[in-house]
Order: C-alpha cells, then structure tokens, then sequence
C-alpha cells in the first residue's frame, strides 16, 4: 500500500496546476480501497460526490492554499483536466521540511 501512495508524477509536476497553483509534489492516483485514515473516508462518505471518487491523490505544497475540506476544485495536467474533492489540507512534516498537504479524491 505504501509503495502505490509514494509513485508520484515526478517530471510531469511543473505541468500540474490545482485550483491554479503549481503544487510541489503529486501523487499518481490509488484505489479509495487504499485509504486508511477514517476521518478521511467519513468525509469522503458525507460529500455528495462520494459515489463519483474511484480514486485519490496526495498533494503537497510549500505554501497554505485556500483549499476547504469538502471544496471542489480543478485540477489539471497539460491538456487532460478533473475534478476533484478536497479531503484534507493540513501542514505536515516530511523529509526533514513543513509541507502543506492536500488529500483528494478525483470526481469520475
């Protein structure tokens, strides 16, 4: 399970924009089933969209965004562009830095 959540989009990141920012770092999408963290799937199960998320990315940034749990926000790469519902926004420690990450689930 941890080795699906840490494949991330690697080169292709620059080309990446959510709610028009550029983030950091993005991971390729993982099964919802992969989801562990049960405020996570209570939020996710309470959205209206919860039977459109298949899938989930994290999302980390250097910044805060003016992400909401629960927002709906597009997310886009190069020519290819979703939707998607922010799980979480929180300020995590990774790798020795504060990050801001983002936890959603991509609107089918």
């Amino acid at each position: 399970m941890i080795e699906i959540m840490q494949k991330h989009y690697e080169e292709q990141t620059p080309y990446i924009l959510v709610d028009n920012v550029t983030p950091l770092m993005n991971s390729l999408p993982y099964d919802r089933g992969f989801m562990g963290n049960k405020k996570l799937k209570k939020v996710l199960k309470s959205h209206k969209s919860n039977d459109q998320v298949q899938y989930i990315m994290n999302i980390a940034f250097e910044k805060p965004q003016d992400l909401k749990e629960g927002d709906v926000v597009e997310w886009q790469l190069r020519d290819l562009v979703l939707d998607v519902v922010v799980l979480s926004h929180e300020r995590v420690f990774v790798k020795g830095t504060f990050v801001w990450l983002s936890i959603v689930g991509i609107k089918e």
